[in-house]
């Protein structure tokens, strides 16, 4: 596996909805366009504070990156940490035309206000080599080496897209985290990045759950933003299965670097009910742990532990082709 955790924000109306995926501090909006005026960027509200929680699994080296754009940047307010587990700063990152971190800034005069700018980060922690490298749309503006970045692998990337005085001060969009292992996505990655959201677009091979109106059931669950109790699919016999084809992937991307899978789910009575999300791509399927369902809306997605990640095609064991990614149908399955 390479890919760690995406997100497009795109999937998200309120700052209600971010919660349900994320630990979050102070209040987010949700704001549109997105770079290259499509799709969505969250941003803090409220005068500092704002911060959102992804957790990965500690290693010593990761390639992260995202959009981001700024409409204030003379202030310099962090918009990126990365931490510990434990939540011990090991390096921040912020803006103020120049990329400035905890271990040396670039030069001055990088990023201008208003436009979107792709950031790719690399760091690798060590007490006596560490190593934080910074590229601006492709271009490497920040490289040091033999650096103390500690001895206490990553574990934690904190968002801070920052707003204050009466300014948007950071944008973000387009979330990634990549791992160093696998055999593709495990370095630099060539060209820019997008987090794309697909939808469920067709009845699948399972339709065992019922929906509240019709008989269709990929469209209870087809909406950008979760409408919650408007229209949904509802089971409560183990076993029962219910899975979608999904909307095709737009453009000719070069690389699809990995695949992750969110519900959103609750339950309507007090009795304990299970479930897992599943994909079938091809004949072959592959189930999630067993996500305990609440009473209260919950993305099956939380703080970076994703409930389907899937860095390969599991049909093939080979890096997923654009085809392969059409054909995918995608499902939750009914465990207790």
């Amino acid at each position: 596996m390479s890919l760690e955790y995406c997100d497009s924000f795109n999937t998200y109306s309120n700052n209600t909805q971010l919660a349900r995926r994320y630990t979050v501090g102070c209040n987010f909006q949700i704001g549109s366009p997105g770079p290259g005026g499509v799709g969505q960027f969250v941003s803090g509200v409220g005068d500092g504070g704002a911060y959102m929680n992804v957790f990965v699994t500690p290693r010593n080296e990761y390639y992260l990156g995202f959009d981001l754009k700024s409409s204030d940047n003379s202030h310099g307010l962090n918009f990126l940490q990365i931490l510990t587990a434990a939540g011990a700063v090991i390096c921040s990152i912020s803006n103020a035309s120049a990329i400035n971190t905890t271990f040396g800034n670039s030069a001055s005069g990088l990023m201008v206000n208003g436009t979107w700018y792709q950031i790719h980060i690399y760091i690798k922690r060590s007490a006596t080599v560490g190593i934080l490298t910074v590229k601006i749309d492709g271009v490497t503006v920040l490289n040091l080496t033999g650096l103390n970045t500690g001895a206490t692998d990553i574990g934690l990337i904190r968002l801070v897209p920052a707003f204050g005085w009466g300014n948007l001060l950071s944008m973000l969009s387009n979330f990634w985290v990549l791992n160093t292992l696998g055999s593709h996505s495990n370095t630099w990655p060539v060209g820019r990045m997008k987090v794309q959201a697909l939808y469920p677009a067709a009845d699948g091979t399972y339709t065992a759950w019922t929906p509240n109106s019709g008989s269709t059931h990929y469209n209870r669950v087809n909406q950008a933003q979760a409408d919650d109790d408007t229209t949904y699919n509802a089971a409560i016999t183990s076993g029962d299965k219910d899975c979608y084809g999904i909307g095709a992937l737009p453009g000719s991307p070069a690389h699809i670097h990995g695949v992750m899978v969110t519900a959103i789910v609750r339950k309507d009575d007090v009795d304990s009910k299970n479930l897992q999300v599943f994909t079938k791509s091809g004949s072959t399927e592959t189930f999630g742990s067993n996500i305990s369902v609440p009473l209260g809306y919950l993305s099956s997605t939380t703080n970076g532990t994703a409930a389907i990640l899937h860095g390969d095609d599991p049909n093939t064991g080979a890096e997923w082709t654009q085809t392969n990614v059409n054909a995918l149908e995608v499902g939750v399955k009914v465990t207790l």
